[in-house]
């Protein structure tokens, strides 16, 4: 199900709702949803089947197969999927379909396609014993899609639980692989190049008062404007941007946005702060896409923190113990119609909250000079209208921020911009020459001489500081 990072102010292309996992009320069904389930409930199986799976889900239901009317797909292109399902036994209350579309890996192309099943008709836990259902859905594959292939995963959840895929293909996560169609290139736009940011270290950490005004910020790198963040064709207006440095105790993240109208209304740690105004980040310690954390700050500088193991396995009882975050707002966030001008924050993240749950061994941090870690930035901004626009430094293909396979880089380098070049390694600290180095020691002149790589800093994004919130 898509949570916070589904992208409002960008439609995907997919005909069902994407809303399908709120159930609502029970009510007797309407004369339409009574002759959809006389068509689309069954006495027996098809004879045969385009791809027969059998798939047994804890004992309660059989994905029997589907059929489909293309061998291969283009994105921009429909492919109608007709699933078969066989009750053995019913569910009981709460239980759903959910069906997911993925790419070619974990990081590639993910779209969430729940949808109640029947066109709407029939939810999972009215089935039945002994009937065997057929449900048919319209999927588009959107336009931006860039994975060599489209798998369509299937499953039977509530809230967190998933049924058990005890036979049958599936990928271990209790999704049973329901169908793989092969996808022609060509005929979507090309991914957006993933970005990448050298980091400067700073000698003297920021105040961490929201107001972006110390010296370390002013040539500090960008990630300048923030983009559309689903293709990055366009910049986003009302602008935004990330400004990152480091030290030995903290990572740094300061975010300045121009806003007329400031909002939000959420003051409680780990609220749904991804409704309102609110910038995002999310690290990838160890740039492997699956491990990583979320973290959030809104305008009255609360903060939501998650940990993830997988890929929107959200682990929300984590916390950054040690985080630091303020903002500065530029207007009068207390009135809801009046005219801002915009508002920043700084957040000083301890590197155990970069790492998350991951075993200190495994992953170094504060890093050596050269090391990079993944990460994505985010603005989401709800206007007077309600419709809330998201922006991002890298663009993530899809609708979900939580396309890790989008996360750009970030390289570590000294307070001067240097990184050593690749293969050569660092002078260790007190400036002795590496030892078996041989008769060319690498001496700090020899490594400075070695280490030239230029950043030229963007230009300066400033906002006005106005009232602060104080760090909790």
């Amino acid at each position: 199900m898509l949570r916070h990072g589904l992208i409002i102010s960008l439609s995907l292309v997919v005909v069902g709702s994407l809303a399908a996992c709120v159930e609502k009320s029970s009510s007797a069904p309407s004369e339409k949803q009574l002759l959809l389930r006389k068509e689309n409930i069954l006495t027996a199986a098809p004879a045969s089947l385009k791809r027969t799976v059998n798939a047994d889900l804890d004992g309660k239901i059989v994905y029997l197969g589907c059929d489909y009317d293309k061998d291969t797909v283009s994105p921009g292109e429909k492919v109608v999927i007709q699933h078969y399902f066989k009750v053995v036994q019913p569910t009981g209350r709460g239980w759903k379909l959910f069906q997911h579309l993925n790419g070619d890996s974990p990081n590639g192309n993910w779209v969430n396609i729940d949808h109640k099943p029947v066109k709407g008709s029939y939810q999972v836990s009215e089935w039945k014993a002994g009937e065997i259902i057929r449900d048919e859905y319209t999927l588009t594959l959107p336009k931006n899609w860039t994975a060599p292939v489209a798998t369509v995963h299937i499953g039977i959840y509530k809230g967190g639980d998933r049924l058990k895929v005890l036979s049958g293909e599936q990928d271990g996560q209790n999704r049973v692989v329901a169908l793989k169609l092969p996808v022609i290139a060509g005929k979507g736009a090309a991914a957006p190049t993933v970005p990448d940011l050298t980091v400067r270290k700073t000698a003297k950490a920021p105040v961490i008062d929201g107001k972006l005004d110390d010296a370390a910020w002013v040539n500090a790198p960008t990630t300048g404007t923030l983009k559309d963040s689903l293709n990055g064709e366009k910049v986003i207006e009302p602008g935004a941007e990330a400004k990152v440095l480091w030290d030995d105790q903290f990572l740094y993240v300061a975010f300045t946005a121009k806003d007329a109208h400031v909002w939000s209304d959420l003051e409680k740690h780990d609220d749904k702060l991804w409704t309102q105004d609110v910038f995002e980040v999310f690290l990838d310690a160890d740039g492997d896409g699956q491990t990583y954390v979320e973290l959030q700050v809104n305008p009255r500088n609360a903060t939501f923190d998650s940990y993830l193991p997988v890929r929107r396995g959200n682990q929300d009882d984590w916390t950054a113990e040690g985080m630091k975050t303020a903002v500065a707002i530029d207007g009068d966030l207390a009135s809801k119609d009046g005219e801002d001008k915009g508002w920043s924050a700084e957040l000083a993240i301890p590197w155990a909250a970069v790492r998350g749950r991951q075993d200190a061994a495994a992953v170094k941090l504060p890093p050596a000079l050269g090391q990079a870690l993944r990460a994505n930035f985010f603005r989401f901004d709800l206007g007077k209208s309600g419709k809330q626009v998201a922006a991002a430094w890298s663009a993530t293909v899809e609708p979900d921020f939580h396309n890790t396979g989008r996360f750009g880089k970030l390289t570590f380098a000294d307070e001067t911009g240097m990184v050593p070049p690749s293969g050569v390694p660092m002078v260790p600290a007190g400036g002795a020459p590496l030892p078996g180095a041989g008769p060319d020691k690498l001496t700090p002149a020899r490594a400075a001489e070695l280490m030239k790589k230029e950043l030229t800093p963007a230009p300066k994004g400033e906002v006005k500081a106005a009232p602060v919130a104080q760090p909790k």
